[in-house]
């Protein structure tokens, strides 16, 4: 290899990476939810990569959680971000 070719292999690294960090950045305020036939994007309450990604079995499982918990644990639950914003969506419906 030559030093151009690896100058500009070391550029193409620099740039890949930098993409890679501004996505990441950028996916920190929202939640990305895939639930059966739908995409949404929802603005999450707290900068963090807890439940950047949240799917159908993601649901089904905050579902199981939901269902076997107690009082105290569904209260709690209920204040959680992504239970809120998934009400809001429709996805999850309280009887």
């Amino acid at each position: 290899m030559t030093t151009e070719n690896k100058k500009s292999g070391t550029k193409g690294l620099i740039i890949f990476i930098l993409i890679v960090v501004v996505l990441l950045i950028a996916s920190l305020p929202f939640h990305y939810i895939f639930y059966q036939d739908h995409f949404y994007i929802v603005p999450k309450d707290n900068l963090t990569f807890k439940n950047t990604i949240f799917t159908y079995y993601d649901v089904d499982d905050l579902l199981k959680r939901y269902n076997e918990a107690d009082f105290f644990e569904r209260e709690a639950m209920r204040n959680e971000s992504i239970f809120k914003k998934l009400i809001e969506k429709n996805i999850l419906v309280m009887k």
